[in-house]
């Protein structure tokens, strides 16, 4: 009934390019991409090179159209 040594650990050390320092959500989709939430913004994560793609965390609002074309 105990966390292992060391845990809770920063998401950094574990998820390359993930900069948030808590979650509210994530997301994985068989696009070969989960997606990570915190507030406002959201970090897209290359499940394959296992690194978060260039240029995140994103407004969600302002690049919803963008990043969720797969969905249509």
């Amino acid at each position: 009934n105990h966390a292992d040594a060391g845990y809770p650990d920063a998401f950094s050390k574990r998820w390359a390019g993930l900069t948030f320092d808590r979650l509210d959500a994530a997301a994985y989709f068989s696009n070969g991409h989960a997606y990570f939430f915190r507030d406002d913004e959201y970090i897209r994560y290359d499940t394959v090179l296992w690194r978060a793609d260039a240029g995140y965390p994103k407004s969600i609002v302002s690049n919803y159209v963008e990043d969720w074309k797969f969905f249509e």
